[in-house]
Parts: structure tokens; C-alpha cells; sequence
């Protein structure tokens, strides 16, 4: 009788060992580490199964880690830095033994798509600038504005200076002249009677004949004629000459 149950007893422990061995959590480790061996603190790892996160830990300083608590079957881990480059990698645990997983890390490098810098945007624009260089004149550097006559928002069949430069930062406008006759514009406070801080010139030759005398506005092109109007301001004597305070 003693012999039966010893036996008995036997086979239950037997089986419940059997038992607790196939569902004993078991453990991935492991260590993170850069190109050059250097370890990698900090690293975050995360332990996933099917899509679903099951465990995440950070490495350490020497860049090690260890995950418990898993059971049998497939698994994703992924190793990310914020200064390194993602790395994931697949394993399965089929026993209790400890997995040991090693990873290198390196610098994370994108690959950005080709960029177009263009210009015609400006375009679409009323308000543009002169290109750095045009013909013979050189306008890098220089405060400069292109008012386009066919897009600009303003009532062009009365000559209304202040529509027309309203887009023009510093610009002074004196509206004196009902008629329209004479274009009356200047810049950051200085007079603006028939524009004569200007040397205003329409296709390239001067509205006003005595310039450095009397260098007031003859008369001013009507608006509707006009296609542009390009303000230049600052040091542009060494192409236009003697400036009046523009």
C-alpha cells in the first residue's frame, strides 16, 4: 500500500512539473550599442506580439536591457533612439531558456526628396522686385518695388496715387492735384509735391527737365497707359545720377 502511494505521488509531481516548465515566463536580454561598440543609454525597448505592445524598457548605462514576464511564441521587438537610426528585429521563445538579442545601432539617415525653389510666384503678385541685376543697372542690395499696373487692386482711370502706391512701404502720398496732372509721391517724410525728391522718368527719360534746378514733375502718365512702375530707393546714383533725398 505504502508503494502504490509513493508511486502516485510520483506521477503528481511529475505532471504538475510538466505543467509549470511549459508555462513559466521566461526573458529576452540583451545590449544596444553604437557602430563603434560604444554603448547606447536610453534606448527604448519595446517587446510586441501580435500588434499589441506586451513590454517596453529603457537600456541602461551600459546600454543593456532585460525583458521578463513572456511567454512562448512569436514576438517583434524594436530598439529606437532618438539619435540613432530604428532597428527591429523578430524572435521566438520556445523553452525557458533566457533569449539573448544584440543589436547595433547607427546614425539614422533621410533622404529628402529634390526641392524647386521658383520665382514665377511672384508673379501673381501686384507688388514684385527687381532682379539683382538688369541690363547695365544693378539693383542687389538696394530698397526697390515693382507696382504691376494689371494686377494692382485700384481705380486706374483717375490717377489716384494713393491706390497705386498703397503697397509701397514709406511712401508718401500728397493728392493736391485733382486733375491728375502731376504725380505726387515721396518717401519716408520728405515733400511729395509733384514728386520732386524723385528722379521720376517714364521709359527711361526724365518727366522733369531741370532735374537738379527744378526737378518737378511736368506732368504724369495716365494709369491706364502704364504697365509698371519701379520705385528704387537708397544709393542708386551711380546709375541714375545726382538723388534728390530718396
Amino acid at each position: 500500500m505504502n508503494t502504490l502511494n509513493t508511486l502516485i505521488t510520483l506521477v503528481l509531481i511529475c505532471t504538475f512539473s510538466s505543467i509549470f516548465s511549459q508555462n513559466a515566463p521566461v526573458a529576452v536580454q540583451g545590449k544596444v550599442t553604437y557602430g563603434d561598440g560604444t554603448p547606447i543609454p536610453d534606448a527604448t525597448v519595446t517587446v510586441s506580439k501580435d500588434l499589441a505592445v506586451i513590454a517596453q524598457t529603457v537600456t541602461d548605462k551600459d546600454g543593456k536591457f532585460t525583458v521578463t514576464g513572456l511567454e512562448f511564441g512569436n514576438y517583434e521587438i524594436k530598439f529606437k533612439h532618438i539619435s540613432y537610426g530604428e532597428v527591429i528585429k523578430t524572435f521566438r521563445l520556445t523553452n525557458n531558456k533566457v533569449k539573448t538579442i544584440d543589436v547595433t545601432l547607427e546614425d539614422e539617415v533621410i533622404d529628402l526628396a529634390d526641392v524647386i525653389v521658383s520665382s514665377t510666384s511672384r508673379n501673381l503678385n501686384d507688388i514684385s522686385r527687381l532682379p539683382s541685376v538688369k541690363g547695365t543697372a544693378i539693383y542687389a542690395s538696394k530698397k526697390n518695388d515693382v507696382v504691376l499696373l494689371d494686377k494692382i487692386n485700384a481705380n486706374l482711370a483717375v490717377n489716384n496715387p494713393r491706390q497705386v502706391f498703397a503697397k509701397v512701404a514709406g511712401t508718401n502720398v500728397w493728392e493736391n492735384d485733382g486733375t491728375g496732372i502731376q504725380l505726387n509721391v515721396s518717401n519716408r517724410g520728405l515733400s511729395p509735391n509733384r514728386s520732386w525728391e524723385y528722379n521720376t522718368r517714364q521709359n527711361g527719360y526724365d518727366i522733369a527737365a531741370d532735374i537738379i534746378g527744378y526737378p518737378d514733375n511736368y506732368y504724369t502718365p495716365t494709369m491706364e497707359a502704364v504697365e509698371r512702375i519701379e520705385v528704387v530707393r537708397g544709393a542708386a546714383s551711380l546709375q541714375y545720377g545726382t538723388q534728390m533725398g530718396a
